[in-house]
């Protein structure tokens, strides 16, 4: 979070029993390094909404650099009828394979190259684009809607 003001954590779940209680003993907690949580919970439906605010930017504890090659999606979240754009830190590949996924690990399509989807018409939800390329996989997380 690089500028203080308000934040909004969002969290998913496809099978609309959230995290703990009923299926499993999980929990989210957003807390600043070193000091008290700031929201946390597990008990929900599908959708988990919470909002906070920071005073301060929070810079991360961990190394959060990717590598020179590495990429990312934009927009992310991509609005229905939006494209679906690969941006490449670098030059992009000569050649890469690309397959976007249900959470569940379902193929919904897949394309080689700049074929990426132009017209996003995925249903809203959290997918993941799969990326082949340079003999590396790489799996980036993004959200229709």
């Amino acid at each position: 979070m690089p500028h203080d003001g308000c934040y909004q954590l969002r969290v998913f779940d496809d099978y609309a029993d959230g995290m703990c209680c009923l299926y499993g003993n999980g929990f989210y907690r957003l807390r600043i390094p070193g000091g008290s949580p700031i929201l946390s919970g597990g008990a929900f439906g599908a959708l988990e909404e919470q909002y906070f605010s920071v005073t301060t930017p929070i810079t991360p504890t961990v190394n959060t650099a990717t590598p020179a090659s590495a990429a990312s999606i934009t927009p992310n979240p991509v609005p229905s009828g939006v494209p679906l754009s690969i941006l490449w830190n670098g030059t992009p590949p000569d050649t890469y394979r690309w397959k976007v996924l249900s959470t569940d690990g379902r193929c919904i399509v897949e394309g080689m190259d700049d074929t990426i989807i132009e017209r996003n018409e995925l249903p809203a939800g959290y997918y993941i684009l799969q990326l082949n390329y340079n003999e590396r996989l790489q799996s980036l997380p993004f959200i229709s809607y």
